[in-house]
C-alpha cells in the first residue's frame, strides 16, 4: 500500500515533527511541502547501503567496526576506571594507576591490556576503559587470587601487592552480554545502585557490547502518539514490568499492566544513567529498533496498512497475545523505524550505531518466499539507516532454530543487507551452534554465545567441553566470520562457575586444563583462609568434569528441572530404591527439575553424570572448611547451600519413586509414610535455602516493592513477580518456566503443591478412582498456584539460621540415603517447552 491512501492528517504530524528536527544523525530532511513521504528516507538509505557494500570505498567490509568504538575520550575512560577501582577496593585503590589509548587497538579493532606490578604498585595500560578494567580483573584473579561475581566478591588482597606481568590481546572484536529476556528475568526491579555494580562487573570481565533496553517504552509512547495514536491506546499495549521482554518481541500485550507515568519516568532516568556509564567505561550500548509490532488500534490510524494479526503465543488468548505485526515491506515500517531511531538520538544525545531487532522471534514470517524475506531484511535495516546512516543491525540467531528457516529462506534473509551491516548472535552455541550449517551466516559476522540458562532457573548444569573448545572451532572453520564471544543467558545469579569460565574464552589462546582451572577457581572464590584447599579442589574436580559437563550431542534444550515440576503419574511403577532412581531420573538438564514442576507420576529423564560424583563433591565441600570459615566466606556459604539444594532435590526424585510404588501397590499406609517423608524433605530444603541471602524470595519481593511509586503499584509489581515465577500467565500458560528454588517459594508453593498431589493419590486409593492428571492440575491451580500469586508475599529479605550449622545437620540426616552402588546411565530423553 502507498502512504497516499493512509490517514494523511496523522501522517503530517510525523512529518511536522521531522521538519522541526531537520538534522537527524547526518541526514538532512527536506522542508515540509517538499518531502516525498515514500522516498525521502529511502533515497538516503539506498546510497548508504551502496557505499557500505563497497566496503566504505574498499573491496571488503570492515569488521573492526570503527563506528562502534567508544564515543568518549581516552581521558574520560581513564577517569571512569579509576572511579570503578574506588568502588571495588576503596582501601587499595591508590595502589593502581591506568592509562588508556585507542592507539593500542589493532587493525581488527581488538582490545589490549598490559599489566605491570612491582614494588606494591600496579600500572595498567589499555586500549579502552573496558580493556583497562579487564586488565584490573585479570590481575586480581591471577596475581592476587581474588574473585568478583555478580553479587559477592572475595577481595582479600595481599600486602604488598604481588609483582606481576602480563600482556593480553583480545581474541575477537567483541565480548557481548545479555539476552533480550534477561531484563525481565533478572534486572527488572533494579535501581541505579544495582545497575552500577552490574556495569562494573561487565567492564571487569571485558564486556564491550551490551544491551541497553531500559526505558524504551517512553520512546515508543512518543513515536506512536506522533503518528496519530492516542496515549491511552499505546498504554494499553504495554505489559507489566516483569513481562516487557515479550511485549517488545511482539509475543504479549497488556498482560499484568499497565505501566504508570512514574514507572516511565524512573525507567527513563535509569536509562540515561546506564547509557552514560557504559559510554564512560567504553562499553558500546546496543539500543532497540523497530521490529514491526504495533498497538491494536494502529489500523484505526492506518486502515490500509499491511498488517498481520499473529497467532496466539503459548496459549495466551487474544486479549493478551495475537499482536499486530506491520509487514516490513510496508513503507510505513521504515517510517516508524526511523522515527524511533531519531527519537533515541535526540533523547540520548546520539547513539553508538548498533541496534537490536528481532522481527520474527518465535513466530513464523508471513511468507517463505526468499524474495519476500530478502525484502523484509532490507527494510529492517533501512528502518534504521534512514536516521542513522552508520547503523548496524544486531540480530539474535534464535529464529533459525525454527524449521521454517531452511537454507533458501535463511540465506535470503541473512544476505538481504550488505555484509557487515548485520551481526548475528549465534545464541545457543554451547548446545546448538548454527554457524556451521548456515555457512558462517553466509558471511555476516557472528558472535559465539553461551545461552546456558532458561528462565533464570536454578540447577547445576553446563557444557564445559563445548565452552572450552567451541569458540576456537568457530574461529577455525573455513571462511569464518566470527567476531566475538558472548553470554546470552535468560537469567543470571546461577551456575557462577560457567560464566567465569566462558568469559575467559575472550582472551585465552587455547583451552585450559579444566580440573586445574576449577581448583584455582575454588581458591579464588573462597579466599586464602579456608583450611583445606586441596579438599575444595577435589570437590570442584567432581563438579566441573561431570555435573557441569553435559556431553550428550545433538540435543536442543529449552528449560525444565525436576523438583519444581507439577507431580504427575505413569502407568507402571518406576524404581523405588534411591540409587536406581538417581541414575534413571533427571534432576536437571538445563531446566527440568522435579521440585519446581507440577508433581506427576511420570519419571524424569536420565542424568548425564554419576550421582555419586555430586555426592562426592558434597562430601568435600562440607569437610573442606570449619564452621567459622564458612561463616566468614560468603561465596562458600552460597555454594554449600547450592550443592546441598541439588543433592536434596535429587533425593526427591528417589522419594517420588517410592511414593509412586506405594500408589501402584494400593498401599495407603505406605503412601502416607512416603508422602510425609517428601513433605519433610521439602521443609528441610526451605530451611537450607533460608540461610543465605541469595536464595530468598523476600529479597526479590523487596526489590519489586521498592521499584513502585505507590502502595497500589507495589501490589501490582509483586503480582508481576509472583506470576512470572509460577504460572507465567493467567492460566498457567508457561507454568514453572521461570521457577526459582528460593526459600518461601519452596515451602508455600512447591511443598504446598506436593501436599495436594499426595492427598489426591490417597483419595484415589481410598475411593478406588483412577488417577487423572487433568484433575490434579486443576487442583494445583485452584488450591495453590493462583492463590499464591495474589498472596500477601510477606517474606523476609534477611536470612534465618546459620548456613554452617544447617548444612551440617542436613548432611548428617540425608547423607546415609546416598550410599549405594552408583553407575552411569545410558538412557536419555528430552522434554521440550
Amino acid at each position: 500500500m502507498v502512504l497516499g491512501s493512509r490517514n494523511i492528517g496523522f501522517l503530517l504530524l510525523a512529518v511536522l515533527w521531522l521538519h522541526m528536527t531537520p538534522f537527524v544523525i547526518g541526514v538532512r530532511l527536506p522542508p515540509i511541502g517538499h518531502i516525498n513521504t515514500d522516498e525521502a528516507l529511502a533515497s538516503d538509505t539506498g546510497s548508504v547501503l551502496a557505499d557500505w557494500s563497497a566496503g566504505g570505498g574498499g573491496a571488503e567490509p570492515d569488521f573492526s567496526y570503527p563506528q562502534l568504538r567508544p564515543s568518549t575520550s581516552d581521558q574520560q575512560q581513564e577517569s571512569a576506571v579509576r572511579e570503578l577501582v574506588y568502588r571495588l577496593i576503596p582501601d587499595r585503590a591508590a595502589e593502581f594507576s591506568f592509562s588508556v589509548s585507542a592507539k593500542l587497538l589493532d587493525s581488527a579493532g581488538r582490545d589490549l591490556f598490559t599489566v605491570r606490578a612491582s614494588s606494591g604498585h600496579v600500572h595498567i595500560e589499555a586500549s579502552t576503559g573496558v580493556a583497562a578494567s579487564w586488565g584490573l580483573h585479570h590481575y586480581l584473579k591471577y596475581g592476587c587470587a581474588a574473585h568478583v561475581s555478580w553479587d559477592s566478591d572475595q577481595l582479600e588482597l595481599p600486602r604488598p601487592l604481588p609483582d606481576f606481568s602480563a600482556t593480553v590481546r583480545a581474541n575477537d572484536r567483541f565480548r557481548y552480554y545479555q539476552n533480550v529476556c534477561t531484563v525481565s528475568y533478572s534486572s527488572v526491579w533494579w535501581g541505579w545502585g544495582r545497575w552500577q555494580r552490574e556495569l562494573d562487573w561487565m567492564a571487569l570481565n571485558g564486556v564491550n557490547l551490551a544491551l541497553a533496553f531500559t526505558g524504551q517504552e517512553v520512546i515508543w509512547r512518543r513515536v506512536f502518539t506522533q503518528i496519530g495514536l492516542e496515549a491511552a491506546e499505546v498504554d494499553q499495549f504495554f505489559t507489566g514490568p516483569a513481562f516487557l521482554a515479550w511485549n517488545r518481541m511482539g509475543n504479549l500485550q497488556r498482560w499484568a499492566g499497565p505501566l504508570s507515568d512514574a514507572w516511565h519516568a524512573d525507567q527513563l532516568t535509569l536509562a540515561h544513567q546506564i547509557i552514560a556509564r557504559m559510554r564512560q567505561l567504553g562499553i558500546t550500548p546496543v539500543l532497540p529498533a523497530f521490529a514491526g509490532h504495533v498497538p491494536q488500534n494502529f489500523t484505526r490510524v492506518f486502515p490500509d496498512s499491511n498488517i498481520t494479526q499473529l497467532e496466539p503465543w503459548n496459549d495466551f488468548n487474544e486479549t493478551y497475545s495475537s499482536t499486530l505485526f506491520l509487514n516490513p515491506v510496508d513503507p510505513m515500517y521504515e517510517q516508524i523505524g526511523n522515527l524511533f531511531v531519531a527519537e533515541l538520538e535526540r533523547e540520548f544525545n546520539g547513539t553508538e550505531h548498533v541496534y537490536n531487532c528481532d522481527s520474527f522471534n518465535e513466530m513464523t514470517p508471513p511468507s517463505s518466499d526468499p524474495d519476500y524475506l530478502a525484502a523484509a531484511g532490507n527494510a529492517t535495516l533501512a528502518a534504521m539507516t534512514g536516521a542513522d546512516p552508520q547503523a548496524v543491525w544486531l540480530m539474535q540467531g534464535w529464529l533459525f532454530l525454527n524449521s521454517f528457516w531452511e537454507v533458501p529462506q535463511a540465506k535470503a534473509y541473512l544476505t538481504s543487507v550488505p555484509t557487515g551491516r548485520m551481526i548475528v548472535l549465534d545464541l545457543h552455541s554451547d548446545v546448538k551452534p548454527l554457524y556451521g550449517q548456515l555457512d558462517s551466516y553466509y558471511g555476516q559476522p557472528f558472535i559465539w554465545c553461551m545461552l546456558h540458562n532458561f528462565g533464570g532457573q536454578l540447577g547445576l548444569q553446563g557444557t564445559v567441553d563445548q565452552i572450552v573448545k567451541g569458540p576456537f572451532e568457530g574461529r577455525a572453520i573455513a571462511n569464518s566470520s566470527m567476531v566475538g564471544t558472548g553470554l546470552t543467558m535468560e537469567g543470571i545469579f546461577q551456575n557462577y562457575v560457567m560464566y567465569d569460565l566462558m568469559l575467559e574464552m575472550g582472551w585465552r589462546k587455547s583451552s585450559p586444563d579444566v580440573v586445574q582451572w576449577a581448583a584455582d577457581y575454588s581458591r579464588r572464590r573462597y579466599g586464602p583462609d579456608i583450611s583445606n584447599h586441596t579438599t575444595m579442589a577435589d570437590a570442584w574436580k567432581f563438579l566441573i568434569t561431570t555435573v557441569y559437563n553435559h556431553t550428550v550431542n545433538s540435543v536442543h534444550f529449552h528449560g525444565w528441572f525436576a523438583a519444581v515440576k507439577r507431580p504427575e503419574l505413569v502407568s507402571s511403577a518406576p524404581p523405588t530404591d534411591v540409587d536406581t532412581v538417581l541414575m534413571s531420573l533427571d534432576l536437571g538438564h538445563i531446566g527440568y527439575f522435579m521440585v519446581t514442576s507440577r508433581p506427576q507420576l511420570s519419571p524424569f529423564p536420565a542424568l548425564w553424570y554419576n550421582s555419586s560424583d555430586l555426592t562426592a563433591a558434597w562430601d568435600r565441600l562440607v569437610a573442606g572448611a570449619t564452621a567459622d570459615q564458612v561463616r566468614a566466606a560468603a561465596n562458600l556459604r552460597h555454594d554449600l547451600v547450592d550443592v546441598t539444594r541439588e543433592v536434596l532435590t535429587g533425593l526427591l526424585t528417589a522419594y517420588h519413586g517410592r511414593l509412586v510404588g506405594a500408589f501402584s501397590d494400593n498401599n495407603t499406609v505406605l503412601l502416607r509414610e512416603e508422602g510425609a517423608v517428601i513433605l519433610e524433605l521439602l521443609a528441610d530444603l526451605d530451611t537450607v535455602l533460608n540461610t543465605d541471602k541469595d536464595f530468598l524470595l523476600g529479597a526479590w519481593v523487596k526489590q519489586a516493592r521498592e521499584a513502585a511509586s505507590s502502595e497500589e503499584e507495589g501490589v501490582q509489581f509483586v503480582y508481576n513477580l509472583l506470576n512470572q515465577l509460577t504460572l507465567w500467565g493467567p492460566r498457567a500458560n508457561i507454568v514453572d518456566y521461570a521457577a526459582k528454588q528460593w526459600s518461601g517459594l519452596m515451602y508455600d508453593y512447591y511443598r504446598a503443591r506436593w501436599r495436594v498431589f499426595i492427598t489426591y493419590l490417597e483419595e484415589c486409593l481410598v475411593m478406588a478412582q483412577p488417577y487423572n492428571q487433568t484433575e490434579v492440575n486443576a487442583r494445583y491451580f485452584s488450591q495453590v498456584e493462583e492463590p499464591f500469586t495474589f498472596g500477601p508475599a510477606d517474606y523476609s529479605h534477611v536470612p534465618t539460621g546459620d548456613t554452617a550449622e544447617v548444612v551440617a545437620e542436613m548432611y548428617q540426616k540425608y547423607r546415609p540415603a546416598l550410599d549405594g552402588n552408583h553407575r552411569r546411565t545410558a538412557g536419555y530423553s528430552v522434554i521440550f517447552l
